[in-house]
């Protein structure tokens, strides 16, 4: 199922396309996190990601896999698990990353007792983006679940769907109330709104009506004004009138 070097400690997740385990690196002693596909690149000797490629729109499009080693070989540590490993394995291409010590960015929350760590981490997710940004790198698919928090630092996790400078996975970008149908950097700049509108409110932008198209976000007082203002103007429903860089978001949190 792994490479022998990887030892399974459990079965973290899995999915249509991949599955992720708990490991330990026997090279190392360290533990690691493992993503394999489920679906072989090679049956025997016939390599079909040469058939995936001919049906691909773009010849800049890559693998998942593959694109998220090289999201994580390109921000070494920035935001993301430290890249440990890339490879094939009886057919089945994989991506391991070292281990997180961490917790959902909803857990972290809820143990806070500090009425701005919503500000904070706000702040801290937006100066990690535009490092990100600045190195060519996208997330495309941020949300809560995609959010761990390392004691106070936020790192980004699942960067199968990232572009890399031009290289890029084919079809799938973001998640359902999250996306708004850019593939750039402003990708992440609705959807860090749409995070925030989640960790604010406990809704989910997907089942709010009109949100990011319609009527700017409602929140109760409890909500810091500018975690408030942060997602109106991420999420403005004229894209024009949204940030263009995390670093407009950087200064409207500092206020």
């Amino acid at each position: 199922m792994l490479p022998t070097r990887f030892e399974i400690q459990t079965q973290l997740a899995s999915s249509e396309r991949s599955i992720v385990f708990r490991c330990l690196d026997l090279a190392s002693g360290a533990e690691v996190m493992v993503k394999r596909d489920l679906v072989p690149l090679m049956v025997g000797d016939i390599w079909l990601g040469d058939i995936q490629t001919a049906l691909w729109s773009s010849d800049a499009a890559r693998s998942e896999r593959s694109q998220e080693a090289l999201a994580l070989a390109t921000l070494q540590g920035r935001m993301a698990p430290v890249l440990v490993d890339h490879g094939m394995w009886q057919g089945h291409e994989y991506v391991v990353a070292a281990w997180l010590e961490a917790e959902p960015i909803e857990v972290w929350l809820a143990r806070q007792v500090a009425p701005d760590a919503l500000v904070v981490a706000a702040s801290k997710l937006a100066r990690g983006l535009a490092d990100i940004h600045q190195l060519g790198v996208v997330h495309r698919d941020i949300k809560p679940s995609n959010v761990l928090m390392c004691g106070d630092e936020p790192r980004l996790v699942d960067w199968e769907v990232a572009s890399v400078g031009r290289t890029h996975v084919s079809g799938r970008v973001g998640t359902r109330g999250y996306r708004d149908g850019a593939t750039d950097h402003r990708a992440d700049l609705f959807a860090f709104g749409a995070l925030l509108y989640a960790l604010a409110t406990g809704k989910s932008p997907a089942h709010t009506p009109g949100f990011g198209r319609v009527v700017a976000p409602v929140f109760g007082p409890e909500v810091p004004g500018g975690v408030a203002d942060a997602v109106r103007w991420l999420t403005h429903a004229c894209p024009e009138a949204r940030p263009s860089s995390a670093n407009e978001v950087i200064a409207l949190l500092s206020g």
